[in-house]
């Protein structure tokens, strides 16, 4: 998890994606509280801030996510 989440850190400073994290964020805390008024704006900030990051890793090459690295060390680990 710690790798995936350095890996994005760098893929948003090498990009310059900044900006394109903080319209993300705003959005997403938008669509949080229409959803779930009540919950409180930290927690909700939290939530938007990794819906955008994970957007941003899906555009990553290579990267994969934690259940598809899980598949495939299984898969090498069976006979």
């Amino acid at each position: 998890r710690q790798y995936r989440e350095e890996a994005v850190d760098r893929y948003i400073a090498e990009h310059k994606l900044e900006e394109e994290i903080q319209i993300l964020v705003k959005a997403g805390e938008e669509e949080v509280r229409r959803h779930w008024p009540r919950i409180p704006p930290k927690v909700i900030n939290e939530l938007a801030e990794r819906k955008a990051r994970e957007r941003v890793a899906e555009r990553m090459p290579g990267l994969q996510s934690w259940e598809a690295f899980a598949r495939h060390a299984r898969s090498k680990e069976k006979p």
